[in-house]
């Protein structure tokens, strides 16, 4: 097996940046094109045009984050196979995740694609907007087999220890979708039918190359016809993995859906000021997604190679980055809040909102630099259900009743509600603490039971 993206060797610090940038490039490009498409609707269509958007945006992020958890499942068996160099198994693993994903895409592309308007009616979508949203809807829904496409090479490379090429995809995609949005909104008016045509296209673009990249230049171990043999414990292992990923990431969409429900119930303004904030915040939060998707990789490769020791200084390098990154983000929220909602929206009512909302929902960027590093470790591990079960007790237990309460305590602000956020993230970071002492424990308990022995 190739020497070729091992993470098990060499200076932790030094592996770990240098996996982990390309994944925050990547990650940057793929927020920024959907950043393009609120910015392209905010400065040369309406505000409910901008709505719109929004509420297709968070409906289709909530299909492609369902696909990036399942694909995590991918990453981190192949992770695992390749640290212990198991090329059948990693191949194995890769067959099974091709046959997976092709039944996600028979499920999703029809549902995205017939119930746009019961989807739109669910999100309590304000009355001018209910058209765009849907059209948004439909069209992304053709492209729910580019996205799965996409996630899943994305998801065997990275466990095979390659995230560049994963970045070279989606950077192509992205000069794709600035300049389908630039020319069908901007230049011929298209509205919400031209962003949402510019992002398709970008989908289908990353997918066919990423396909023709491993057509031709394949990966560490031998793709073979035997790999997509089903294999019951392959198949399971990925779920098993994945699936926990998938339905926190569900989770967490639903929470920021449920906000979005919450503001459309105020006024156009507050739904299209969510918008822009949610677009702000997901920039903030590249650096943490990206540290935690390469701690997965970095962790199930070196736990496969009985180097625990490897993935827990790259957990404490992880927090110490992206904690540095979040109190930045966070300073630069309290002060220059309205001149970055400006990037999105050239409504002074939405801005003001926006700016507001920002500035305590912004605490959140502090927050997860522990609990996004942790997760990363956590999947790595096989202990992903822990992931699972604190994102689901802070988003319904804590995320979403707060929003609300605080929503309908305080009508003429946007302010208190951005808390319910980083409340949540505390709760969450609690939890995971506790995991993690129980962990700690079992682990010592171990060694010390192996070496009275």
């Amino acid at each position: 097996m190739s020497e070729r993206g091992n993470l098990t060797t060499g200076n932790v610090f030094g592996r770990l940046v240098s996996f982990a940038i390309p994944f925050l490039f990547a990650c940057f490009m793929q927020a920024f094109y959907g950043a393009v498409d609120m910015w392209t609707v905010g400065n040369f269509s309406t505000t409910a045009a901008l709505s719109a958007v929004n509420v297709g945006a968070q409906v289709t992020q909530f299909v492609t984050g369902f696909c990036v958890g399942v694909s995590m499942g991918t990453t981190v068996l192949i992770g695992h196979n390749i640290g212990a160099k198991d090329k059948d198994g990693a191949n194995h693993a890769l067959g099974n995740s091709v046959w997976l994903f092709l039944i996600m895409a028979l499920i999703l592309t029809p549902i995205m694609i017939l119930c746009s308007n019961p989807i739109v009616a669910i999100m309590h979508t304000p009355i001018k907007a209910i058209s765009g949203a849907s059209t948004y809807i439909r069209i992304c829904g053709v492209g729910v087999p580019f996205i799965i496409t996409y996630n899943v090479i994305s998801a065997i490379l990275r466990g095979d220890g390659n995230s560049t090429m994963p970045m070279i995809f989606v950077g192509v995609a992205c000069v794709v979708n600035v300049v389908g949005d630039l020319l069908l909104t901007g230049v011929m008016g298209l509205g919400v039918t031209g962003v949402a045509v510019a992002t398709v296209s970008a989908q289908a673009v990353s997918s066919i190359i990423g396909m023709v990249y491993l057509w031709k230049k394949g990966l560490s171990f031998p793709i073979t016809k035997e790999g997509f043999r089903l294999s019951k414990h392959s198949l399971k292992r990925i779920i098993v993995i994945g699936l926990p990923i998938a339905i926190q990431d569900t989770l967490i969409n639903i929470s920021f859906i449920a906000i979005t429900i919450i503001a459309n119930t105020r006024s156009l303004t507050d739904s299209s000021a969510v918008g822009v904030v949610e677009k702000l915040i997901s920039l903030m939060f590249l650096f943490p997604t990206a540290m935690m998707s390469a701690l997965s990789a970095f962790t199930s490769q070196n736990i496969g190679a009985g180097k625990q020791e490897r993935a827990v200084q790259a957990v404490k390098y992880g927090i110490a980055m992206t904690l540095i990154f979040g109190v930045l983000c966070c300073t630069f929220s309290q002060f220059i809040n309205e001149p970055m909602a400006m990037l999105f929206s050239k409504d002074t009512e939405v801005i003001y909102s926006a700016g507001q909302y920002l500035k305590t929902y912004s605490i959140d960027c502090i927050i997860v630099a522990f609990s996004f590093c942790l997760n990363g470790y956590f999947c790595g591990i096989d202990k992903s259900i822990i992931v699972f079960i604190h994102n689901a007790i802070s988003s319904f237990g804590v995320r979403i009743p707060l929003a609300l309460l605080l929503s309908k305590m305080f009508q003429e602000s946007m302010l208190p509600m951005g808390l319910a956020s980083p409340i949540g993230s505390v709760v969450s970071l609690f939890i995971c603490g506790g995991f993690l002492l129980q962990i700690n424990k079992k682990q010592t308990y171990l060694k010390n039971d192996n070496y009275k022995s």
